[in-house]
Protein backbone atom coordinates (compact mmCIF):
# COMPACT_ATOMS: atom_id res chain seq x y z
CA UNK A 1 0.00 0.00 0.00
CA UNK A 2 2.78 2.68 0.65
CA UNK A 3 4.02 2.23 -3.09
CA UNK A 4 1.35 2.59 -4.39
CA UNK A 5 0.06 5.38 -2.65
CA UNK A 6 3.91 7.01 -2.57
CA UNK A 7 2.82 6.18 -6.41
CA UNK A 8 -0.29 8.23 -6.42
CA UNK A 9 -2.11 5.48 -7.41
CA UNK A 10 -3.99 4.34 -3.87
CA UNK A 11 -6.66 5.61 -1.41
CA UNK A 12 -6.48 5.48 1.56
CA UNK A 13 -3.19 6.85 3.07
CA UNK A 14 -1.32 3.77 4.06
CA UNK A 15 -2.08 2.45 7.84
CA UNK A 16 0.66 3.40 10.75
CA UNK A 17 3.48 0.85 11.57
CA UNK A 18 3.42 0.20 15.51
CA UNK A 19 7.58 0.31 16.34
CA UNK A 20 8.38 1.91 12.80
CA UNK A 21 10.63 4.88 13.35
CA UNK A 22 10.93 7.86 11.43
CA UNK A 23 14.21 10.38 11.68
CA UNK A 24 14.91 13.88 11.06
CA UNK A 25 17.73 16.02 11.05
CA UNK A 26 18.82 14.27 14.24
CA UNK A 27 15.28 14.20 16.08
CA UNK A 28 13.07 10.74 15.69
CA UNK A 29 9.50 9.74 16.11
CA UNK A 30 7.71 6.84 16.05
CA UNK A 31 4.02 6.91 15.20
CA UNK A 32 1.21 7.06 17.48
CA UNK A 33 0.20 4.06 19.29
CA UNK A 34 -2.43 4.68 21.83
CA UNK A 35 -5.09 4.27 20.19
CA UNK A 36 -5.57 2.38 16.25
CA UNK A 37 -6.28 3.80 13.01
CA UNK A 38 -3.49 6.31 12.79
CA UNK A 39 -2.41 6.78 9.04
CA UNK A 40 0.81 8.00 7.80
CA UNK A 41 0.04 10.91 5.53
CA UNK A 42 3.38 12.61 4.89
CA UNK A 43 7.18 11.96 5.11
CA UNK A 44 9.47 13.67 3.83
CA UNK A 45 12.99 15.09 4.65
CA UNK A 46 11.64 17.69 6.61
CA UNK A 47 8.13 16.50 8.00
CA UNK A 48 6.64 13.16 9.22
CA UNK A 49 2.70 13.18 9.67
CA UNK A 50 -0.26 11.10 10.97
CA UNK A 51 -3.70 11.47 10.72
CA UNK A 52 -6.94 9.46 12.13
CA UNK A 53 -10.25 9.42 12.50
CA UNK A 54 -11.98 10.18 15.75
CA UNK A 55 -15.24 8.37 17.10
CA UNK A 56 -17.47 10.90 16.03
CA UNK A 57 -17.58 12.29 11.84
CA UNK A 58 -15.98 15.66 13.06
CA UNK A 59 -13.25 14.00 14.87
CA UNK A 60 -10.20 14.66 13.41
CA UNK A 61 -6.51 13.74 15.08
CA UNK A 62 -3.16 14.74 13.89
CA UNK A 63 0.35 14.03 14.66
CA UNK A 64 3.67 15.67 13.20
CA UNK A 65 6.55 15.74 13.22
CA UNK A 66 8.88 18.43 11.55
CA UNK A 67 11.78 20.55 11.16
CA UNK A 68 11.30 24.53 11.17
CA UNK A 69 13.06 28.00 11.45
CA UNK A 70 13.35 29.11 14.64
CA UNK A 71 14.39 33.09 15.63
CA UNK A 72 17.94 33.51 16.90
CA UNK A 73 17.86 32.16 20.46
CA UNK A 74 18.08 35.32 22.48
CA UNK A 75 15.97 34.35 25.54
CA UNK A 76 13.22 32.62 26.87
CA UNK A 77 10.64 34.99 27.10
CA UNK A 78 11.72 35.76 23.31
CA UNK A 79 11.34 32.08 22.47
CA UNK A 80 7.74 32.15 24.12
CA UNK A 81 6.49 35.07 22.63
CA UNK A 82 7.47 33.59 18.98
CA UNK A 83 5.73 30.07 19.96
CA UNK A 84 2.62 32.15 20.80
CA UNK A 85 2.74 33.90 17.59
CA UNK A 86 3.15 30.67 15.49
CA UNK A 87 0.59 28.46 17.56
CA UNK A 88 -1.99 30.83 17.09
CA UNK A 89 -1.65 30.62 13.54
CA UNK A 90 -1.83 26.73 13.50
CA UNK A 91 -5.68 27.55 14.75
CA UNK A 92 -8.22 26.85 12.14
CA UNK A 93 -10.23 29.01 10.28
CA UNK A 94 -13.81 30.34 12.41
CA UNK A 95 -11.59 28.67 15.73
CA UNK A 96 -11.49 31.74 18.64
CA UNK A 97 -8.29 30.66 21.21
CA UNK A 98 -9.10 30.09 24.30
CA UNK A 99 -6.00 29.13 26.31
CA UNK A 100 -2.69 29.30 25.19
CA UNK A 101 -0.12 28.35 27.88
CA UNK A 102 4.25 27.81 26.49
CA UNK A 103 6.47 27.16 29.11
CA UNK A 104 10.33 27.27 28.30
CA UNK A 105 11.77 23.61 29.80
CA UNK A 106 14.38 24.01 32.50
CA UNK A 107 17.30 21.75 31.94
CA UNK A 108 17.04 20.46 28.15
CA UNK A 109 20.47 20.34 26.61
CA UNK A 110 18.82 22.64 23.86
CA UNK A 111 16.31 25.59 24.39
CA UNK A 112 13.25 24.16 24.11
CA UNK A 113 9.65 24.72 25.37
CA UNK A 114 6.15 23.00 25.49
CA UNK A 115 2.94 24.43 24.56
CA UNK A 116 -0.47 23.82 25.11
CA UNK A 117 -3.55 25.40 23.18
CA UNK A 118 -7.24 25.42 23.55
CA UNK A 119 -9.50 26.63 21.09
CA UNK A 120 -13.01 26.32 19.58
CA UNK A 121 -15.51 26.69 16.88
CA UNK A 122 -19.46 26.90 18.55
CA UNK A 123 -19.65 23.42 19.95
CA UNK A 124 -16.42 21.76 18.03
CA UNK A 125 -13.39 22.18 20.71
CA UNK A 126 -9.69 21.98 18.99
CA UNK A 127 -6.81 20.93 21.15
CA UNK A 128 -2.99 20.76 20.59
CA UNK A 129 0.08 20.36 22.73
CA UNK A 130 3.38 20.98 20.84
CA UNK A 131 6.97 20.75 21.85
CA UNK A 132 9.58 22.73 20.23
CA UNK A 133 13.29 22.39 20.30
CA UNK A 134 16.90 24.23 18.94
CA UNK A 135 18.74 22.06 17.47
CA UNK A 136 21.67 23.71 18.89
CA UNK A 137 23.10 26.33 20.63
CA UNK A 138 23.55 29.04 17.49
CA UNK A 139 21.07 26.93 15.37
CA UNK A 140 18.56 29.03 13.62
CA UNK A 141 15.88 25.85 13.12
CA UNK A 142 14.56 22.90 15.33
CA UNK A 143 11.98 20.62 15.62
CA UNK A 144 8.30 20.49 16.33
CA UNK A 145 5.97 17.92 17.49
CA UNK A 146 2.63 18.58 17.41
CA UNK A 147 -0.37 16.35 18.39
CA UNK A 148 -3.90 17.87 17.64
CA UNK A 149 -7.26 16.99 18.13
CA UNK A 150 -10.48 18.67 16.50
CA UNK A 151 -14.22 17.54 17.54
CA UNK A 152 -13.92 16.32 21.11
CA UNK A 153 -14.52 16.89 24.72
CA UNK A 154 -12.48 13.94 25.84
CA UNK A 155 -9.46 15.68 27.45
CA UNK A 156 -8.63 12.64 29.35
CA UNK A 157 -8.02 10.43 26.06
CA UNK A 158 -6.19 13.74 24.37
CA UNK A 159 -3.68 14.44 27.46
CA UNK A 160 -2.84 10.42 27.17
CA UNK A 161 -2.14 10.35 23.85
CA UNK A 162 -0.72 13.65 23.23
CA UNK A 163 1.94 12.94 25.89
CA UNK A 164 2.30 9.68 24.61
CA UNK A 165 3.63 11.02 21.49
CA UNK A 166 5.65 13.84 22.73
CA UNK A 167 7.42 11.03 24.73
CA UNK A 168 8.47 9.15 21.77
CA UNK A 169 10.47 12.03 20.17
CA UNK A 170 14.00 11.96 20.88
Amino acid sequence: AREAYAAGTDAPPPPATAGERFRLEGVQVGAPTLTAGWHLMRCGHDQVAWWRRGAADDESVTAVLRITALPPWTGPDAFADHLRDALIATVPAGYTVRTLRVQPQAGAAQPCAEASLVARAEHLPWRMKARFCYAGPQAQHGHAALFSHAGSDDVPQFEREAADFLAQVR
